[in-house]
């Protein structure tokens, strides 16, 4: 049996969803052969829905829910040339049902689907209470239906699990509450830059306690992280926090992170209108 992936958001640490503004960041490869038995991970998407996938909204989706559905339809036609449809929960058959990986999108009480799938697959429910106000949850697991078929359920505050769906490729731990403690270290427009922009490099403020010592500069270094220790600024009066200037490939971001002596990730680049 394979293992799920479970991923609570908490939206108060990503920044606002706006139209049009939603892009996903390349994932890294990963093949589900031999699916059966191969664990699996949030960043199983988008490879493994590329192709026989069908996405499912409620008879009575919101307006966001269907924009989400149409957001996650153009990114993976983008990604394979192969759009998946899209179906209501009452224009769905037995056939789609087994022959598809499915795309979950909505609530219980928006799509109908979520409360068959509660019934035959170990999938976390979703409630008035559960995951709370401002939240969501993100969810692989095999297809109650074929075996050889994925789920992806997206539910509860789509527009914030999809503001986060970007990031999926990075995350090879076994989250089971979100967000990580990585992302509360870092500065909503460091992701934001890093998912809507799809910069390949961040420059960021890195906060230490103390300036960084010879081995963990050269662990930095191993990540990809270039420091500019001639910009060292200590901490001084109530700032408990010294800070250096670095630049970064995106994709160590959450790596950088749970580094315990990393205290803060703020941008350094800022974009400013002159009226």
């Amino acid at each position: 049996m394979m293992n799920k992936k479970i991923l609570i958001i908490v939206g108060v640490i990503l920044v606002c969803f706006v139209a049009g503004s939603f892009l996903l960041l390349e994932q890294l490869p990963a093949q589900l052969q031999a699916q059966s038995t191969k664990e699996l991970k949030l960043s199983d998407f988008p490879e493994a829905f590329m192709e026989s996938t069908l996405i499912v909204v409620g008879d009575n989706a919101s307006e966001i829910e269907l924009q989400a559905a149409n957001e996650i339809a153009d990114y993976l036609e983008n990604k394979s040339g192969n759009k998946p449809l899209i179906k209501k929960y009452s224009e769905i058959t037995e056939e789609d049902r087994r022959n598809y990986n499915l795309i979950v999108v909505g609530t219980p009480e928006t799509n109908s689907l979520l409360e068959e799938v509660y019934v035959v697959a170990d999938a976390m429910r979703v409630t008035g209470e559960f995951p709370g106000e401002g939240k969501g949850v993100l969810e692989i697991l095999p297809s109650p239906w074929n075996e050889e078929k994925l789920l992806l359920l997206v539910e509860g505050n789509t527009a914030v699990v999809l503001k986060f769906l970007g990031l999926v490729e990075y995350i090879d731990k076994r989250y089971e509450i979100m967000p990580p403690e990585w992302s509360k270290k870092v500065e909503s427009l460091v992701i934001d830059y890093a998912i809507k922009k799809k910069l390949p490099t961040l420059k960021v403020y890195l906060y230490f306690e103390e300036k960084p010592n010879a081995t963990q500069v050269k662990e930095l270094e191993d990540l990809g992280v270039k420091l500019d220790l001639d910009y060292w600024t200590p901490p001084v009066g109530s700032y408990p926090y010294g800070f250096l200037p670095a630049e970064l490939p995106a994709s160590v971001l959450p790596k950088l992170a749970e580094l315990d002596y990393i205290k803060r990730i703020n941008s350094a680049m800022r974009e400013y209108t002159i009226h």
